[in-house]
């Protein structure tokens, strides 16, 4: 075999290692965004046009463009899911519903659709990683004498196709539009070579295209049109003045394009989000001096996870990082050291230094994402390294070679690098299972964004839905573990209090139910469940207590029980549960017919279907011998509830009184057959 095939082969099939066990994986975090919850995607090619002239998540969010900071703007990644859809979910077409309908979820993963969307992100990012070699080998030729397994092309390759890192971006389904996105932007670079190799203006040409294809699968791909002059720079065949201004213009008009198509679509450039809140603007509170300190701050952690990646998580929502000051040391000392290494990159570029690439390739690549010019409505994302984690591999590749021509510790590089290979290989694997699910990402995820609203709301509301599937009690405990934290972490926290409202009433946790959902209410009044549950949640306490005062009635302490009664209807609104008790309070515990009846009729003239009522006003009438009257009462308690044994005993009792026992026997039949 020639061995300009290895290298390609190798990075294909150490893609292939890292990434196989993917496919086994169901859907995870944003899926449910643009697939089986969107209505766009489910109304296949019928939705492309809406997925053309809307924001991404507009079918999700029943139309409105503005329930996400910044709005979407990405069609080319979710026409591929439409592609992937009709092809391959034919058979579940005319059972998926709209609006978010939750069966569609199991529909999917009970068809091939899942194994498909994570084999084609596989495919896509080898894809990706061998256009890559091959850009890189141009920009970065290897000498004749040396040996391609160290060369920085296919190292650099390498290191980059097996970080950890990327596991956000291909093993959630929904990254695919940042495999696109740096492949359109790779694929541009690559025409442009093409063309000053060639000087054929078909690459130009294809650059174009190349740029709206990056472009339309994420904005990000707009950084490489400031790429291609690097590359120009760096690269070692002749160049030509006109090359600086021709090979940018096709770029440039492709990014023209998609920014009108973008504005038509979204009704401006950068649409205002009309949900203010900390979850959607980290820095809603903060100064501009401790937004830039915080986001250096973060540029720290990014810096880590470059060089050693564990923990992941996907959540670095408020309040995973805490807002900070220049006062804080560690900001200082990251200031100096990304001010050292911009000057060092500015400094070497005239001598065409391989770090000054790679530096500056980063710096380009992730400005977007950066949080210094634009808000991106969170403090980070390990998914906002995928195109620029090249720049630090090329520099990683670099000082592997240079390390493998120190004489004396040459040995030292294949080892780092072998050591290196295993470590993201590993630890790609065992995250890629995380991905497995929602259930399993959030609460893993919890562990390490353990100071997250956003996270704890997930962990807790996962461990609840898992609760209404299973009854584990243990699964109710956890669930109101990580809500409790959420709203502790943020009062305002609308879902928090939603479904801490709901875990205290599973709970039986009544008053704390309430409570919890009346907060839900006054955040979002629009949303009338939580006003609703609330109310439900109220009844539940009153009926706590109007069960105490049952319990004394059937202690023998009449009295007192009349008296919580009373205390409870001065304190609340009438209740038929509440008459209902006074009502029997006053025949069975205080010979009181008359007053008896009152108040059982005052039930009844609340719910005239109350049958407990019914049943206590018939037992009244036949104690006072109006056995027609106690009959009449009995039998519209028996229709409501004709499997009630106590109803059936009384109508035989009243009929017995009667004297009726050619009425009675029917009764005592029905009772003893149990029909």
């Amino acid at each position: 075999m020639s061995k300009k095939f290895l290298p390609p082969i190798i990075i294909s099939l150490a893609v292939i290692l890292a990434y196989a066990n993917t496919l086994k994986l169901d859907y995870a975090l944003d899926d449910r965004l643009v697939i089986f919850h969107n209505d766009y995607t489910l109304a296949g090619f019928d939705g492309v046009k809406e997925v053309m002239t809307c924001d991404g998540f507009s079918g999700y969010f029943g139309g409105n463009d503005n329930l996400v900071a910044g709005g979407r703007y990405r069609p080319l990644a979710q026409l591929t899911f439409i592609v992937e859809y009709e092809l391959f979910g034919k058979k579940i077409h005319d059972q998926v519903g709209l609006g978010k309908d939750p069966k569609n979820e199991q529909l999917f993963i009970d068809t091939k659709l899942p194994f498909i969307s994570h084999l084609g992100n596989i495919l896509f990012f080898i894809l990706l990683c061998l256009l890559l070699y091959i850009v890189l080998a141009k920009i970065f030729p290897m000498d004749e004498n040396g040996k391609w397994y160290f060369s920085i092309p296919f190292v650099a390759t390498l290191l980059f196709a097996l970080h950890p890192l990327h596991t956000e971006a291909v093993a959630n389904i929904k990254g695919r539009d940042e495999i696109l996105s740096m492949l359109g932007g790779v694929a541009t670079i690559f025409c442009v070579i093409k063309y000053m190799e060639n000087r054929k203006w078909i690459y130009l040409a294809l650059s174009f295209f190349a740029m709206l294809f990056g472009i339309f699968a994420k904005e990000n791909a707009i950084t490489f049109i400031a790429i291609i002059p690097l590359v120009i720079y760096f690269s070692q065949g002749k160049k030509r003045k006109s090359d600086w201004i021709l090979t940018l213009i096709p770029s440039i008009i492709a990014a023209a394009v998609f920014l009108v198509v973008r504005y038509m679509a979204l009704g401006g450039f950068m649409p205002e989000d009309t949900t203010n809140t900390i979850l959607n603007d980290p820095f809603l509170e903060s100064t501009t001096l401790q937004r830039i300190a915080t986001v250096i701050f973060t540029w720290g952690i990014y810096l880590k996870l470059l060089f050693f990646p564990h923990p992941l998580t996907h959540d670095y929502y408020p309040m995973q990082i805490e807002i900070t000051s220049f006062g804080n040391p560690i900001v200082l000392i990251l200031t100096v050291f990304f001010l050292f290494i911009v000057i060092y990159a500015v400094k070497k570029l005239k001598s065409k230094d391989v770090i000054a690439f790679g530096i500056l390739f980063f710096i380009i690549t992730f400005s977007i994402v950066s949080n210094l010019f634009i808000n991106i409505g969170t403090f980070m994302n390990e998914r906002f390294l995928f195109t620029p984690l090249l720049g630090f591999t090329i520099i990683l590749a670099f000082f592997l070679r240079k390390l493998l021509a120190v004489q004396k510790i040459k040995l030292l590089s294949p080892v780092i690098f072998g050591v290196l290979l295993l470590f993201y290989t590993g630890k790609t694997i065992s995250r890629n299972l995380v991905w497995q699910n929602d259930f399993t990402l959030f609460t893993t995820d919890v562990l390490v964004s353990d100071n997250s609203i956003k996270c704890n709301v997930s962990a807790g509301g996962s461990y609840l839905e898992k609760y209404k599937k299973e009854k584990k009690s243990a699964d109710l405990k956890n669930a109101e573990k990580y809500l409790r934290k959420a709203v502790t972490l943020d009062k305002t926290s609308y879902y928090g209090n939603l479904l801490l409202g709901e875990t205290c009433y599973f709970l039986e946790h009544y008053d704390l139910a309430y409570q919890y959902y009346r907060n839900a209410a006054i955040i979002k009044p629009e949303d009338k469940s939580a006003a609703s549950n609330a109310e439900i949640a109220l009844l539940k306490i009153q009926s706590a207590q109007l069960d105490d005062a049952n319990k004394l009635l059937d202690d023998g302490n009449a009295r007192e029980a009349m008296i919580m009664v009373d205390a409870f209807l001065r304190d609340n609104p009438p209740t038929t549960y509440a008459y209902n008790l006074k009502g029997k309070i006053f025949g069975m515990g205080l010979r009181n017919l008359d007053s008896a009846i009152v108040y059982l009729n005052k039930a009844l003239a609340i719910d005239p279907d109350y049958y407990s009522a019914l049943e206590n006003l018939g037992v009244a009438y036949a104690v006072k011998g109006d056995f027609n009257r106690a009959i009449e009462y009995l039998m519209q308690a028996h229709a409501i509830t004709p499997d009630n044994q106590a109803i059936m005993r009384n109508i035989i009792n009243v009929y017995v009184n009667m004297g009726r026992e050619d009425l009675a026997m029917p009764w005592r039949e029905k009772l003893t057959s149990g029909a």
